[in-house]
């Protein structure tokens, strides 16, 4: 069975190069037929300090075999063990954060693009799928 069929009989929307997690990365949002449908090769979360990236999305990225990166605006300082990304893909890692944020690059023809937290000094750039 194809992974697009979880969502729909027919992939409308096809796969996804980069993925801006749903609503704020809450699991209501998100579901793992969804997500799985659109196998994104890099995802950002657009969370809070306190608010999204929860545990069961961040899960359901990270376990997708197509995904490279997943990226996070603020790390969760909820204090109830959610889960964080890979430090360095991480543009606040403070709960009083000073407002950094995640910056995509697309070079001329779309082949790559670049995915920078100027905060950190973090950079990465990716293929995207019609370049391999």
């Amino acid at each position: 069975m194809s992974v697009s069929v979880w969502i729909c009989p027919t992939n409308r929307i096809g796969l996804a190069d980069l993925y801006q997690v749903s609503h704020h990365g809450l699991a209501i949002s998100n579901s793992p037929q969804l997500v799985h449908s659109l196998a994104p090769l890099v995802a950002v979360i657009n969370n809070g300090a306190t608010k999204g990236c929860d545990p069961r999305t961040l899960t359901t990225l990270e376990q997708l075999p197509s995904i490279q990166a997943v990226y996070q605006v603020h790390r969760n300082v909820r204090g109830d063990g959610s889960p964080n990304t890979d430090d360095a893909r991480i543009a606040n890692a403070e709960r009083d954060c000073k407002g950094a944020f995640i910056k995509l690059s697309v070079e001329p023809g779309g082949k790559r693009y670049t995915v920078q937290l100027p905060s950190t000094g973090h950079a990465k750039t990716f293929e995207t799928r019609q370049a391999k």
